[in-house]
């Protein structure tokens, strides 16, 4: 029998499920792309209104080469995807249990992580032409880094506390990876994976659209050199809609497997000389190897090191270093720090709502599944052909690693800590600042490394459009030249270049997150 002292129930509101929100978001951008064009905000020249492109969609549909270029496109993906991800969390698990080998390899990675994939280009076309193993050898190299770091960083954040007890139950090698640290690691490999699957097909495409691999990208191509405006925005729409259906798959398994994780519910005392040794073994080792397996070369493509090594220091420790290395720089910084910018204030705001996240979510996919190569003639329009076209292609591009991070450290805030905060009456900028931004710290760092890597990419992508200086353009042209000892110079340099980024993001991530690196060793001291 009810008190009727009691005062009377608030009925509880009902959330509009993330489905209709998502729908209602997409809905208001196809209304915007017909309503815009129309009313001259937009040139209907260059931008086609939603039922043209519609039309255009349909038209392509009906032809068997559209599907052929579509299987095309997904064989290589899938199979680039497939290689580079057992690979990477193979070797992240080995190399991340390890301290010794972390700390061997560590200098190693992020010489060669940094390197874009389109750099490999003019080798993959030299080794392979246009078969499908020069556009696997572009996806496999650029989603592997994708995967291997999120999972070195996953193994990284084990709970000393957890290893200690399973070492004390007396549980092997094998039996700690699978029980202690498999489950930690799994959000961060989750997370890994479907950064790994949009740049996959971020790069099949690519590869198809400069290499001329059979596929959407090499349709894409013909549309645009055929002026057929309507086709290439069909096109590009194709792209998307696969990003999102690879998101949906990808999302789905995630929430299976990590049904119990919060957010999927509503170095001390080594010496100086041993960590120099730690940092530049693996390197020295390397690099000796290829000097005394190429002395002697008489291989048109694998010129002697000696020789190359004295094209770099020809080539670029001289003027190039100011006229090509100095602008993409330039490039690179603005382009990354306006995407960190963005993707922080979006990731934060999508993060703490879920009305947000769900009318969102669908669109962000739906553009971060849109490889950035093929807005460039639409960012050209726009921005013109100077340093702006390529600064918005570069924070295009990277802003995906650092949104979907940011989304991710948000939504894992501890709901105890959330909580105790609204008891305290913590709200407001006081929550952000000392509640959710140090919670999701460390994956937004995560999310920024991995931007830094796909920007550096994106940067010798930009340089090869309508560029007069830079290091893509360079590097392109030295191989359209012939050129091949300059070709591999001015890859060590884009190498060198990223690990010297990667060195000087290291310093930085260890000053903001020394809270977090003092409290985990301080765990495994305990």
């Amino acid at each position: 029998m009810d008190d009727p002292a009691a005062p009377p129930r608030t009925p509880r509101r009902r959330s509009v499920p993330q489905a209709v929100l998502g729908l209602i978001g997409l809905v208001g951008l196809v209304a915007l792309v017909e309503i815009l064009p129309r009313i001259g905000v937009l040139p209907r020249r260059y931008f086609p209104t939603s039922s043209e492109i519609g039309s255009a969609l349909a038209e392509q549909l009906g032809r068997s080469e559209f599907w052929t270029a579509v299987l095309d496109t997904l064989q290589g993906w899938a199979l680039g995807l497939a290689i580079a991800s057992v690979a990477g969390v193979v070797l992240g698990i080995l190399i991340g249990t390890s301290r010794f080998t972390r700390e061997f390899t560590a200098s190693t990675i992020e010489f060669l992580r940094p390197i874009p994939s389109v750099a490999l280009i003019p080798i993959a076309v030299l080794l392979f032409g246009s078969d499908i193993e020069s556009k696997l050898m572009l996806v496999i190299y650029a989603s592997f880094w994708q995967v291997l770091i999120q999972v070195l960083y996953g193994v990284q954040d084990v709970d000393p506390v957890a290893q200690d007890t399973a070492r004390a139950y007396g549980l092997g090698r094998w039996a700690r990876i699978r029980h202690v640290t498999w489950p930690t690691a799994l959000p961060y490999v989750m997370t890994g994976l479907r950064l790994a699957a949009a740049v996959a097909l971020i790069l099949a495409v690519t590869a198809e659209l400069v290499i001329g691999n059979p596929g959407l990208g090499k349709l894409l191509s013909n549309a645009q050199s055929s002026g057929a405006v309507a086709a290439t925005y069909a096109i590009v729409v194709v792209t998307g809609i696969l990003g999102v259906l690879v998101n949906i798959i990808f999302r789905t398994v995630e929430r299976r497997a990590l049904s119990w994780h919060p957010s999927q519910r509503g170095g001390a005392g080594m010496s100086a000389l041993r960590r120099v040794g730690m940092v530049l073994g693996l390197p020295v080792i390397l690099l000796a190897a290829w000097w005394f397996l190429s002395a002697g070369s008489t291989n048109f493509f694998f010129p002697p090191l000696s020789e190359i090594l004295d094209s770099l220091v020809e080539e670029w420790f001289g003027p190039r270093l100011v006229d090509d290395v100095w602008p993409s720089l330039y490039r690179l910084a603005a382009g990354y720090a306006l995407a960190a910018a963005v993707s922080l204030a979006l990731g934060v705001l999508i993060g703490t709502s879920r009305t947000v996240r769900g009318l969102t979510e669908p669109v962000f996919e739906f553009f971060r599944a849109i490889p950035p190569p093929v807005l460039v003639p639409i960012f050209i329009l726009l921005f013109g052909i100077g340093d702006g076209m390529k600064v918005v292609v570069i924070a295009f591009g990277c802003m995906w690693p650092i949104l979907l991070n940011t989304v991710e450290g948000v939504r894992a805030v501890d709901e105890v800590l959330s909580d105790t905060g609204r008891v305290y009456g913590v709200a407001g900028w006081s929550r952000l600042r000392y509640l959710v931004l140090p919670s999701a710290s460390p994956q937004i760092f995560a999310g920024l490394r991995q931007g830094l890597s796909v920007a550096i990419i994106l940067m010798v992508i930009s340089e090869l459009f309508a560029a007069t200086n830079g290091l893509g353009f360079a590097v392109v042209q030295a191989q359209r030249s012939f050129a091949i000892a300059e070709t591999w110079a001015g890859m060590l340099m884009l190498g060198l270049l990223g690990f010297l980024l990667a060195l000087l993001f290291r310093f930085v991530e260890n000053r903001q997150l020394r809270w977090y690196h003092g409290l985990r060793q301080a765990q495994r001291s305990s």
